[in-house]
Formats: structure tokens, sequence, C-alpha cells
């Protein structure tokens, strides 16, 4: 079993996905009156996010507080795959056809560039998003990274890269962590692709997937145990320049509900937050309390998108076979669930998303 968890979501697809952490405490998120938007986008950063809204499609940039700016009319089928961390670039895809299409969508001038060639997946670099990261092999889970250029031009080929899952760069984009060929994660050179070290596996885990920034040089990892009558993934801290991987999830409680452990870790001003894993449906996240895991005030089908300050941005409809429907900002001060876009705001659901971060 993979962990695999990208900054995009697609009808509400992920990998290791949801603990079903029912709950009392689960609340319906409200929508809030927006200002109007100007016409004429704003600088934008951590927090925001690129929906398509509705059947025809409709590229909009959603402000952290649900103003909406309206891009372009894609059409249908048309999903957005990935944000630069500048948030001016888009990359869209469509899936209608044999073969997957890429457009590269700028959002200020909402002029768009066909990106040549088939990828498995596409993200920005960072930290100006001038250029891209693709996962090669469309067909199978082993395949090579490469950088491009925004034509779709190969540029560098990622050393030993053969899973290739997880694709996170630096935030000065000087170098990419990701799972290598053998197994264990690695670090590669953006500039030249050669490996720089590949970095050790836990003790009793294996087939770990980089998963946020923590600061310039650690990173979050989610890592699944190599006993196989183990079924409790685990979030360790990681620092590109060596070192053992430290624990940060596994004294907490992995019983019942919790049996497939923790994919992620947050520090916030209000508490440590986990995002809690099952083999389908929602991830949940909650809030540490000594060894337990405090659900948060979400709708049960609900899953992460990021956690910026104390806000958790996230979507609903994630279950299994379920559509996403909206997006939303939990308020971790205050308890209090907002919707940005999407149905409970808008009268058309949000079809797909991807968070403006650059710490993913």
């Amino acid at each position: 079993m993979n962990i695999r968890r990208s900054t995009h979501h697609s009808l509400a697809t992920i990998g290791i996905a949801g603990l079903a952490l029912t709950s009392a405490l689960a609340s319906t998120p409200v929508a809030d009156a927006a200002p109007a938007p100007t016409g004429k986008l704003p600088a934008m950063g951590a927090g925001w996010s690129a929906v398509t809204l509705g059947r025809q499609g409709m590229l909009t940039m959603v402000s952290p507080t649900g103003t909406h700016y309206p891009v372009l009319k894609l059409g249908a089928d048309w999903n957005v795959e990935a944000v630069s961390p500048t948030g001016t670039r888009v990359l869209v895809l469509n899936y209608a056809g044999l073969r997957p299409v890429r457009k590269i969508v700028d959002v200020r001038t909402r002029s768009t560039t066909l990106l040549k060639g088939s990828w498995e997946e596409v993200r920005f670099s960072n930290p100006s998003g001038r250029s891209l990261i693709a996962r090669t092999a469309p067909t199978t889970d082993s395949g090579s990274l490469q950088r491009l250029s925004l034509k779709g031009v190969v540029q560098t080929n990622y050393a030993g890269t053969l899973h290739g899952l997880g694709m996170l760069p630096t935030q000065n984009g000087k170098f990419l962590v990701s799972r290598g060929g053998t197994g264990r994660l690695q670090v590669n050179g953006n500039a030249t692709g050669v490996r720089v070290r590949s970095l050790p596996n836990p003790k009793g885990f294996g087939l770990c997937t980089p998963q946020h920034w923590l600061d310039a040089n650690r990173f979050t990892a989610a890592c699944l145990p190599t006993n196989i009558r183990r079924t409790d993934a685990q979030a360790f801290r990681y620092d590109i320049r060596g070192g053992a991987p430290v624990a940060l999830t596994s004294t907490l409680s992995t019983k019942g509900a919790l049996m497939f452990g923790y994919l992620d870790s947050w520090a916030t001003p209000t508490g440590r937050v986990v995002e809690a894993a099952s083999s389908c449906g929602p991830s949940r996240m909650g809030v540490v309390n000594g060894r337990t895991v405090n659900p948060l005030r979400m709708p049960d089908d609900s899953a992460p998108l990021a956690v910026v300050g104390t806000s958790v941005y996230y979507f609903n409809g994630s279950g299994c076979d379920s559509a996403t429907r909206s997006i939303s900002r939990l308020d971790l001060r205050t308890g209090r669930n907002v919707v940005l876009a999407g149905l409970g705001r808008d009268k058309q659901r949000v079809t797909s998303v991807a968070m403006v971060d650059a710490r993913r």
C-alpha cells in the first residue's frame, strides 16, 4: 500500500485517505458574505486556492476570506492539477481523451499555454513556479522525475528517482525530496538532478512519502510499518541535511478507529494538529491531547487541503464514492467553519482544487 496525497484534489480522491473519526463535534460550515472582487488580483500566498466551479469548469482564484476572482471558463472535464507558489500560474488537466491534456493558465493575463508531453503527475517548482517537476510512467507507480520548462521541454532528469513519490521541492528551489528507487527518501539537486544524499528510514518503517515543510530544512513524512501485521502509518520529522528521523505521532493511540495511524502533523498556535488515515474515505484532523486525539469540528465527509496558522482549509465530499462539493476554512481558535467556494456559498459545486502553498 502506498501513501499518496497530492496538493490537488479532483473528485476528492486521496490515497490512504480518511479516518472515520466520527464525533458529535462535527459541524456544518456556514457561508460568509465576502466582498466583491475588484477584478484585479492582489498578491497571493498561503491560504489562497485555485478551483474549478460547475459543469463548465470556471477557473476561479479564491482568497482566504472567500473572495472570488473568476479567471477563465475552461469547459467541461477540465480540472486544476497544481498552482504555482505565487498563485500566478495554474496547471489544468483534461482526462477526457485517450491521453491527458495539460495547459498552463496565466491568471493575470488569462492566457493559456499547451504543455506538450504525457506524465503521471506534474507540479510547479519552488519558489517562483517558472519550471515544472513531472513524474513519468503514466501506467505504473514506478517512474522517474524530470524538471521541465513551462512548455514541456525536459531540462533535467533526477538521478535515482525510480518511484519519485512525493515530489517535494525545497522552499528555496535548490533541492528536491522524493522517495527514491532504494525505497528511502532522497535529496536531489534541482539544478543538476544529481542525488545529494539518501535519508534513513525510521526503525520498523519504510515506504516514506514527504508531506510538507516545517522550515527551510525540515519536513514531515508519512511512513508505513515494515511489519505486514501492522497497519498504522506514522508521521516523522526529517532534515534534508541528514540525521535520524524523529517520530511525531508514534506515541499516540492507534487502537480502534485509529488503527490506520497518521499521515501528518502540524504545530499550531492552538496546539498540535494531526491528520489521521484510513484505507478509504476522508482523512480526518484532530488536536492532540496527551495520547489521544480529539476530532476537529469538521463535517464527516471532509479532508484537509492545508494548515496555515490557525486555519485548516479542507474540502467537503471526500467519501470513497462522493464528489467534491465545496472548500471551507476552520478557525482553530473559535471552531467556526466558513464555506469559501462551492455548494453552501455558490450555486455550483467545486469540481477540483489546489492550494497556493510553497510548503507542499
